[in-house]
């Protein structure tokens, strides 16, 4: 599967700390009933000092915008859905 060059650049960066990596498909709810569903890669880390995965994942805010949200597997952050939660506005 072709990646995002947003993704793939984050990707280049974790490299050097990278064991492996695959994505899995996310759908989460806010309170106000609204759903986020997407795929989001999970990097496996080594030597990082107090996480094992990065959670990356991009996100369209319009027709010519893209971010690309990275967060580290940290509690409280402790699965996909859980880092995908903590991005939603």
């Amino acid at each position: 599967m072709p990646e995002l060059p947003e993704v793939e650049t984050v990707r280049r960066g974790l490299q050097p700390a990278m064991e492996s990596q695959r994505f899995i498909k996310v759908e989460v709810r806010r309170a106000d009933g609204r759903a986020w569903r997407g795929n989001v890669h999970i990097f496996e880390l080594r030597g990082h000092p107090t996480a094992r995965r990065c959670f990356v994942w991009p996100q369209a805010t319009d027709d010519t915008i893209t971010v690309v949200h990275a967060v580290l597997e940290r509690p409280p952050i402790t699965s996909p859905e859980d880092a995908v939660r903590s991005r939603l506005r």
